[in-house]
């Protein structure tokens, strides 16, 4: 609290000028791109629009895959994280339609791939759970 005193005018200058030059280091560091000789100093306008127009512009899409994760998990309580990841990619890439047009024997080769690659597949996706969980 900053009291109009000649008593504590001293400290509460001490205490001001410890707080912004702290506050001066900190910005700096968090906003080195944008200050002078930073990743965007010069940037033009439409270079940085260019580089967000692939953003979104609302989360429809991650909102409608956690929707459907959150109802897998009700329906599918006991199912493992790969399960549910398959399935939704299943829905999603619209497989089974594909796998439907394929000629009778093509679809029985392409089947017996997915069987014979289900071994490997596995092993990626645990090693791809433990570099997550590491990280």
């Amino acid at each position: 609290m900053l009291f109009r005193s000649d008593e504590y005018d001293m400290l509460t200058l001490q205490a001001l000028e410890l707080i912004f030059s702290a506050l001066v280091v900190k910005t700096k560091r968090m906003l080195a791109d944008h200050l002078a000789q930073g990743k965007y100093t010069g940037a033009a306008a439409d270079t940085l629009l260019a580089e967000t127009k692939s953003v979104a512009k609302t989360n429809v899409n991650p909102e409608r895959d956690f929707g459907m994760l959150d109802r897998l998990m009700i329906e599918k309580p006991r199912a493992t994280s790969i399960v549910l990841e398959g399935i939704m990619m299943f829905k999603k890439n619209k497989t089974g339609a594909w796998r439907d047009q394929l000629p009778e024997k093509h679809k029985e080769i392409v089947m017996e791939l997915a069987r014979k690659s289900k071994v490997d597949k596995k092993k990626i996706f645990a090693a791809r759970q433990t570099t997550i969980k590491k990280k």
